[in-house]
């Protein structure tokens, strides 16, 4: 993922917030569950020095049967760098993500954190989608943008100011990996989008700016999906020829195609 100041800047933010929360000596990992040496992983080294094999295991588990809300904020900071920075050896985002709201004897959904730490992790969400929508697709880990914008969408309930800043970005990359998630999973338009995590959450992808996407079929080709743009934006996209845009993903894509490069012009 792209690594940008503003994700560096909200990741240290995190761990500023949240130092308030100490490790205890011991985590109560669910003991049917988990070997002593988990708990032990924990322990061998400074927060910000746990890879992410030593976190998996808690990750996996974290308040469901491993832990209190408190001891996942003091893991949080350091989940969530992880996640950016060695996502290929840890887990999936939407699932660290869903703890975010998980309610419990000992937890809370996060919008009734403190305001600091509230702050903290809506800075985090939305540098980290601003790091991701703008990152070439082959190197996000987990599954692109997709997988990203799905794990934004455990913790939050309104996705409209995150694909509004889809449909508004500039980069070549941007453009790429809203192709990429067109054409790969059949989103937006479908109507039940795949996936355990899209479960509760359908509802919003009838959230963005002008109401619900729409989409063009050309029957040139492969009768791929060309593009995808909300009705308002279409007086300012021009289409023309080019390259097939699944070139840029590995897919293979027979015939010319005629694409819209979602360039809005201003």
């Amino acid at each position: 993922m792209l690594q940008t100041q503003e994700l560096a800047a909200a990741i240290e933010t995190l761990y500023r917030v949240f130092r308030r929360y100490e490790l205890r000596s011991t985590t109560d990992p669910c003991p049917c569950c988990h070997a002593p040496q988990d708990e032990v992983c924990l322990h061998r080294k400074p927060l910000h020095k746990l890879s992410g094999r030593d976190l998996q295991q808690y990750a996996m588990d974290a308040i469901y049967t491993w832990g209190s809300g408190d001891d996942f904020k003091h893991f949080l900071p350091r989940l969530f760098e992880v996640l950016v920075t060695n996502g290929d050896e840890f887990f999936d985002a939407a699932g660290v993500f869903s703890r975010l709201t998980y309610e419990s004897a000992s937890s809370t959904d996060w919008r009734t954190w403190p305001k600091d730490e509230q702050a903290a992790v809506s800075h985090y969400l939305q540098a980290v989608w601003e790091a991701a929508l703008n990152s070439n697709p082959e190197e996000l880990p987990f599954d692109g943008a997709h997988s990203w914008i799905e794990a934004i969408a455990q913790a939050e309930h309104d996705l409209s100011k995150y694909l509004g800043r889809w449909l508004q970005a500039e980069s070549p990359n941007a453009h790429r990996n809203l192709a990429s998630m067109i054409v790969n999973e059949g989103l937006p338009n479908m109507q039940s989008p795949s996936g355990d995590y899209w479960a509760g959450h359908r509802e919003q992808w009838t959230q963005p700016p002008a109401g619900k996407f729409t989409m063009r079929r050309d029957e040139i080709g492969a009768d791929r999906l060309l593009a995808v743009v909300p009705a308002q934006y279409h007086s300012r996209l021009r289409t023309h020829a080019s390259t097939c845009l699944l070139s840029c993903f590995g897919s293979e894509c027979s015939g010319p195609l005629v694409t819209f490069d979602l360039e809005i012009l201003f």
